[in-house]
C-alpha cells in the first residue's frame, strides 16, 4: 500500500523533529543556523527553472545479490508499498522558489533556491541547505534591492552552483558560478559578463551540468535589454573544467523565441541540452557535444506548443519530458511526453505519459533509477489545489496511470524538481509548497523522500 507522509526538515534544536502522518495514497482520476559564503565578492516570480535531475547509476548486476560496484541492491523498491515524506527545507518567511538538489558522492546533499525578503518582495537572494542531516541554511547571495534567482546545481565529488544576478541596482544581470568547500562556497565568479559586447545583456536560467572528468557546461539565455522592445533571446553555452575559468562560449541558438533551457549528462560523458522554441511553429531543439563540437537538430514528432523540458540521466541514456497538448474526449488537453536517447545519442520516439482528461498538467520532472525504470512526475490541479503525481514506467516504455503522492490539504504542492536516488535506489525530489491562507504569502522549499514498508 502506497503512504503519505508529512514533516519537517530534522536538525538543529531551533527546528521541530519531523512527525509523520500516514494517510493512503489516491489515483489520478478519481529559525536556523546562518552562514554566509566565503569571499568578499558574493555576488520574477513563480517562473519554473528546469533542470537536470541527479541519479546515481551502477553497473549491471553480476548475479550476486548486490551490485558490489554502487552497492545498489538486485532488486528495486516496489514504489506502490511505502511512505513518501515530505519535510521542508527552507523554513523561511517569505516565497521560496526555484527549488533545486544536487547528490554529492560522499552522500551529502545540497539543495538551493531563491529566497525574496519578506520586506521587499523584489529582493531576492539565493541560499542553499547542506543535508540530509539537519539542514543548516547559508546565504550564497546576501544584496539589497536586487534579484539573484534561477540557480541550478551539479553535483559529484563536489557541489557546483550557477545562477542569474547581480550584485547592485546598476549592473545588468549575469551568470554566477561558486563550488562548495565544506560546509560553505567559494566566493563568486562572473562566468558571462567578460564575453558580452554589450552592456546591456540580461543573462539568465542557467543550466550547469558536469561529467566524470570534471568537465562543466553551463548554458543560459542572453538577451538584449532595449528601451523599445527587446529582441528574442539568444541561447549560449561555456564549456570547461571545474577548476578553471570559461574562456569563451558557444551560440545554440538565436533569432527565435527559445527558452526553458534543460540538460543532463549521459553515462557516456556526453552532453545532452533541450530548448522549447517558437518562431513559425513549436519546436524542441536537442543540442548535444557527441561529436566533440556542439550540434543541433530538432526533436521528431512534436505536433503542438510545448512547455517545461526537464530532464534527467539514468544507466543507460537520458530521459525527456515536456508538455504539449494531446486530445481528450473531443477537447485538448495538456499531457506529458517522454523521449530517451538511444545507444547513438540520439532521441527516439515521444510517448504519451498521462491521459486524463480533467487534469491539465504542469511542470513535470523525470528521473531514472539504477535500474532503468523511469519516474515522472507532475503537478495537476484538482479541485482548484496543486497536487503532485507519480507515473513509472518499469521497462522504460510502458507507462502506469499516474498516482498521486502529494499529501491532502488546502496546500499547494507544486513544481517538482532533480529527481534523485539513494544508495538503495529509493527515489527522491524537492518542490515548491504554497501554505493556503498565509497571508503575507509564504511559499517553502520541500524534500520528499521514498521510504519502502
Amino acid at each position: 500500500m502506497l503512504a503519505l507522509g508529512v514533516g519537517c526538515a530534522q536538525g538543529d534544536a531551533e527546528r521541530p523533529n519531523p512527525g509523520v502522518n500516514t494517510i493512503g495514497g489516491t489515483s489520478a482520476d478519481g529559525g536556523q543556523e546562518d552562514t554566509t559564503a566565503s569571499g568578499d565578492d558574493d555576488d520574477d516570480n513563480n517562473d519554473d527553472d528546469d533542470d537536470d535531475a541527479d541519479t546515481t547509476v551502477g553497473d549491471p548486476d553480476d548475479g550476486s545479490d548486490e551490485d558490489t560496484t554502487m552497492g545498489v541492491p538486485s532488486d528495486p523498491p516496489d514504489l506502490s508499498d511505502g511512505t513518501w515524506v515530505f519535510e521542508n527545507i527552507s523554513m523561511t518567511v517569505g516565497i521560496s522558489l526555484h527549488g533545486q538538489r544536487a547528490m554529492l558522492d560522499d552522500g551529502r546533499e545540497i539543495v538551493a533556491w531563491a529566497q525574496s525578503n519578506p520586506d521587499d518582495i523584489g529582493n531576492i537572494n539565493v541560499l542553499s541547505a547542506l543535508g540530509p542531516e539537519g539542514w543548516p541554511l547559508t546565504h550564497v547571495t546576501d544584496f539589497d534591492g536586487v534579484q539573484n534567482t534561477f540557480p541550478s546545481l551539479a553535483g559529484g565529488e563536489r557541489g557546483l552552483l550557477a545562477w542569474s544576478g547581480r550584485t547592485n541596482g546598476n549592473d545588468d544581470h549575469d551568470i554566477w558560478l561558486v563550488r562548495s568547500q565544506g560546509e560553505g562556497w567559494t566566493s563568486p565568479e562572473n562566468i558571462s559578463d567578460p564575453f558580452e559586447d554589450q552592456d546591456e545583456l540580461t543573462d539568465t536560467q542557467p543550466v550547469i551540468l558536469r561529467r566524470s572528468d570534471g568537465g562543466v557546461a553551463v548554458v543560459y539565455l542572453a538577451q538584449m535589454v532595449t528601451k523599445v522592445g527587446s529582441p528574442p533571446p539568444e541561447i549560449y553555452v561555456s564549456k570547461f573544467f571545474e577548476d578553471n575559468e570559461p574562456s569563451g562560449r558557444f551560440e545554440l541558438a538565436s533569432g527565435a523565441s527559445c527558452n526553458r533551457a534543460a540538460g543532463a549528462t549521459a553515462p557516456s560523458d556526453v552532453f545532452h541540452v533541450v530548448f522549447a522554441c517558437n518562431d513559425s511553429g513549436s519546436v524542441l531543439v536537442h543540442a548535444t557535444d557527441r561529436s566533440g563540437d556542439w550540434d543541433t537538430d530538432e526533436l521528431a514528432g512534436i505536433t503542438s506548443s510545448v512547455l517545461s523540458p526537464n530532464m534527467g540521466s539514468g544507466p543507460d541514456g537520458v530521459g525527456l519530458v515536456w508538455i504539449q497538448h494531446a486530445p481528450c474526449g473531443e477537447e485538448e488537453c495538456d499531457e506529458v511526453f517522454y523521449a530517451g536517447t538511444n545507444s547513438d545519442e540520439v532521441f527516439g520516439t515521444p510517448i504519451q505519459v498521462t491521459d486524463t482528461a480533467n487534469l491539465n498538467e504542469r511542470m513535470p520532472a523525470v528521473g531514472i533509477d539504477p535500474w532503468g525504470r523511469v519516474l515522472v512526475l507532475a503537478q495537476a490541479r484538482l479541485d482548484n489545489v496543486a497536487r503532485l503525481y507519480l507515473s513509472v514506467a518499469e521497462d522504460g516504455e510502458s507507462f502506469a496511470d499516474a498516482e498521486r503522492i502529494s499529501p491532502d490539504g488546502d496546500d499547494d504542492y507544486q513544481t517538482p524538481n532533480s529527481i534523485g536516488f539513494d544508495e538503495d535506489g529509493n527515489p527522491s525530489f524537492v518542490l515548491e509548497v504554497v501554505e493556503d491562507g498565509s497571508d503575507p504569502l509564504n511559499i517553502e522549499i520541500h524534500r520528499a523522500h521514498f521510504v519502502p514498508n
